[in-house]
Order: structure tokens, then sequence, then C-alpha cells
């Protein structure tokens, strides 16, 4: 049986997990690691709860992911946004549509994100309506990606406006009850 040689790499240290300026720069988490070039690219999930001490967010969640090392503190950057499955549950009804779409489109400041909302209406609709709904949506956010960057897209979903927005632009097609963004990631 073949032994592996194992060349120690010396100590593991710790770095710091800062979120960007739009969190106020607030400590994350710790990780541990040899090198600080292994550290850049990892993932972390938190909940929205913590971020803004705002009790309504807590079935909301952001995606960070390693930039950059400065010493010994890691600095993020927003990779994406959820919303947690059982909340999507409280809003599905009997005798309601639940529409779910997922498209792609593109930034003002040309970051490609995957967009997957979700759309409840008021009462059972035609397919024909349902689809007239996909499309409209499909056309207010690719209009927003126009005009927007990546992080005014966030802070507006975070916010809850964008979606207000949608929700009112929806109105000319059929009034809906919910309109959420599931899901928000760059690609």
């Amino acid at each position: 049986m073949a032994t592996k040689s194992h060349k120690p790499k010396g100590k593991k240290k710790w770095f710091a997990i800062q979120a960007p300026k739009m969190f106020r720069e607030i400590i994350l988490g710790e990780t541990t690691a040899y090198e600080p070039e292994s550290i850049i690219g990892r993932t972390l999930t938190v909940n929205l709860f913590r971020l803004t001490n705002d009790l309504k967010k807590q079935n909301k969640a952001v995606t960070f992911r390693i930039k950059s090392v400065n010493g010994s503190t890691a600095v993020t950057e927003i990779s994406g946004f959820k919303i947690l499955p059982m909340h999507i549950k409280r809003y599905v009804r009997k005798d309601k549509d639940r529409i779910d779409d997922s498209f792609k489109i593109i930034t003002k400041d040309k970051t490609n994100i995957m967009i997957k909302p979700l759309l409840i209406t008021r009462a059972h609709t035609q397919k024909s309506v349902q689809t007239a709904l996909r499309l409209s949506l499909r056309e207010f956010f690719a209009n927003k990606g126009k005009s927007k960057t990546f992080e005014e897209l966030i802070k507006g979903i975070i916010s809850g406006s964008l979606q207000s927005e949608a929700k009112s632009f929806l109105k000319k097609v059929y009034p809906v009850n919910v309109t959420e963004i599931k899901i928000i990631q760059k690609v």
C-alpha cells in the first residue's frame, strides 16, 4: 500500500469575513486557511435578519463571495439573494395560481444574472394570461437591468421597492397578489 508524503504547511491562520459597504462592513464570520489566496472564491450565505436587524426579513438570505484578502480580513461582494423555501409555501393558496419563471439578463455594469421570480394571482387564470404575465415580467426586468447595476438591483429587492414596481407594472395585464424574487444570482 502506497503512503502519501505529507509536507507540513505550517499553522492555519484565521481570517475575518467582512460584508460589503452596503451592509456597513460588519464581520460575517471567520474562516481558516494556510494561504490567503486559498479562501478567494469561497461563498457564505447569511440570513438577512442578521445583517439588517429587521425581523420581517428573517425569511431571506444573501450570498457573499470572498473577492480579496487584506491582511487578516477577507473582503466580500454580494453574489446572490434568495427567499427561503418555507416562506414561499406560505404564499401558495387554494384557488390561486402560482407562476414561476427563470431567465437571464445583463445589468448596466455588464453582469450576467439569473432571476427566478414568483407570482401568485388573485384567482385562477387562463394559461394565456399567465404567459402574458411572464413575458411582461421579463420585459420589466430587462429594462431595469439596462438602467441599474447589480448592486442597485439587490438593494431594490432587499428593500422591496423593486417588487412593488413590478407589481404595479403587471396590473396592466392582470392584478397579482404576490410578486417576489425567489432567487437572483450572478451567473
